[in-house]
């Protein structure tokens, strides 16, 4: 009697695992974030990223999508790639429809920063005043993200690592939501590059 009793109960209770698998991946965008932090996170190994420190100026160039010249407060000319992700570069296009992305990726970085007041918080800066960092326009509209919602970049793994988690997710959710919504280089252009499956 008690081995029949608890085999019942093993089996109702492998029934309502088996139901919750199947209830939760029915319904995966919901716990998707979840699996997007633990990914980020042991990508990073839990060590909490810091800026270096932050320079705040008038962006005077674009040289691509993903590279810009901004005069500091001091008067000198800083440039910097924006950190985590990585625009096509129209020397480097093979294809058409890739230069065509890299001009458009340009542009797109000229309208979000030419002229404005842009802050960059930076992870690396060299002594040749070149750096990597995240760019914001009026404090609170990340230039990074903009790019990647836009479709005119991708997520460059390596130098999202150098990020703070909170920033890695996201780029990461900017890049998603550009691949799902088929937006620029995720639409009918062959070279653009794939996500890595886990960032």
């Amino acid at each position: 009697m008690f081995f029949v009793l608890r085999r019942i109960v093993l089996t109702v209770f492998g029934l309502l695992v088996a139901g919750l698998l199947v209830f939760l991946y029915q319904k995966r965008y919901v716990v998707q974030p979840v699996f997007d932090y633990y990914a980020l996170w042991h990508a990073s190994r839990a060590m909490e990223k810091a800026y270096m420190g932050e320079l705040t100026g008038q962006a005077t160039a674009v040289m691509s999508g993903d590279l810009f010249q901004v005069r500091g407060r001091d008067g000198l000319n800083y440039n910097f790639r924006l950190a985590g992700i990585q625009a096509p570069q129209r020397s480097l296009a093979s294809s058409k429809e890739l230069q065509r992305l890299a001009s458009l990726s340009k542009s797109n970085l000229a309208s979000l920063v030419l002229s404005n007041q842009v802050k960059v918080a930076f992870t690396y800066m060299s002594e040749f005043h070149g750096g990597v960092g995240l760019a914001y326009v009026n404090e609170t509209n990340n230039v990074n993200a903009r790019m990647l919602e836009a479709g005119l970049a991708w997520i460059n793994t390596n130098g999202l690592k150098a990020l703070p988690l909170r920033d890695q997710y996201t780029l990461v959710l900017a890049e998603r939501n550009a691949r799902q919504q088929q937006l620029g280089g995720w639409k009918d252009v062959p070279d653009f590059p794939k996500p890595a499956a886990n960032p």
